[in-house]
């Protein structure tokens, strides 16, 4: 029986992994599990029974540990957008259109020049039910065209609204509010595909953002993104979100009384090797997802954890900060751009 609390501000889909070899490794989800395991999981004490004779042959060792994931994916409503038609009011564009949505989404106007092919976006000079929080409903977006363009012209010309939803499991620490689990997102915010590279020499080859798994294996640790991807315009954290610059991680340590005793109130409570974890008192749930090196190599899974900033260094490369298992520091430090780290989000 595997007992742990949950501390989330809605439903969670819960699995249950297990480690043969003290965390360094993980199997799972298992299967032959009983209790609050699965979808709809809320908030408090909870317990899962699992059948080890089902689930294994056998089952020895000194090492076996278990660890809880908690979910709540990220899911998009743009095809509960409907009717959308755009008129001109003056000398700007009227758009207007059906939402229909079981919670607030945010929404974002894009707009194509070439009937359809190719889309811009999200335009910025935008007013009415646009933004954050717009429920289902008949609603509209008026477009300062000239505020937007130089100049618009041309009969291939359309407008495209789309809706998203976060649901994503937050904490607020300080002032801040950060997301409790590492991106895991193959889209930019548009709606474009992140490129997913496995090979080692198309990785070090990139000037591009890409995303891969550790060791290219589906991990619970999320994905491993370039810098270019933390840095290309179309957006990789979600709409309402943002990847971190340098000054706001350091909101953080400060908040959590410095670099040098931070890293403990950081790290999860499980996960991280030689005794190395963290009390977790912040919410943050730092993990130890390890790195994938510029030449396409990955390393310290288990070990170290490591988190881009939105902040460049210089042309080859920008900040990020790390935790260790054998101390309680959050180390800061520049590496190269074509290196994959994870990356945590804050609300906007």
């Amino acid at each position: 029986v595997v007992t742990y609390d949950l501390e989330t501000e809605q439903p969670c889909t819960i699995n249950l992994f297990i480690s043969t070899n003290g965390g360094k490794t993980w199997q799972g989800p298992l299967k032959q599990v009983q209790g609050q395991v699965g979808p709809n999981i809320k908030s408090g004490q909870n317990s899962i029974t699992l059948f080890v004779l089902n689930e294994f042959k056998e089952l020895r060792g000194d090492n076996i540990v278990f660890k809880v994931d908690a979910t709540t994916p990220l899911i998009y409503f743009a095809q509960q957008v409907n009717n959308v038609e755009a008129s001109q009011l003056g000398q700007n564009i009227v758009v207007t259109y059906d939402l229909e949505s079981e919670q607030p989404c945010t929404i974002n106007l894009f707009i194509s020049t070439n009937g359809g092919t190719t889309w811009q976006g999200p335009l910025k000079q935008v007013q009415g039910q646009v933004g954050p929080n717009i429920k289902s409903g008949q609603n509209s977006i008026t477009l300062f065209v000239l505020n937007e363009f130089n100049e618009l012209r041309g009969d291939n010309i359309r407008f495209k609204v789309d809706a998203l939803t976060n649901n994503l499991n937050t904490k607020k620490i300080g002032a801040q509010t950060w997301t409790t689990k590492n991106l895991d997102v193959t889209t930019y915010r548009n709606g474009d595909a992140i490129p997913q590279v496995q090979d080692a020499k198309a990785w070090e080859n990139l000037r591009t953002g890409a995303w891969c798994y550790y060791e290219n294996e589906t991990v619970t640790y999320g994905k491993l993104y370039n810098w270019y991807a933390v840095n290309d315009p179309r957006g990789l954290a979600p709409a309402g979100y943002h990847i971190p610059p340098e000054a706001e991680w350091s909101t953080l340590t400060n908040y959590l009384g410095g670099e040098t005793i931070a890293g403990t109130k950081m790290k999860s409570k499980t996960g991280w090797e030689n005794n190395g974890n963290g009390t977790n008192t912040s919410g943050f749930a730092g993990l130890p997802g390890g790195y994938r090196y510029y030449n396409g190599y990955f390393y310290n899974i288990g070990a170290n954890g490591y988190w881009w900033s939105s902040s460049e260094s210089n042309t080859d490369n920008a900040w990020y900060r790390y935790l260790y298992s054998d101390n309680g520091d959050v180390n800061r430090n520049y590496n190269l751009k074509r290196n994959g780290f994870s990356v945590r989000c804050l609300r906007d």
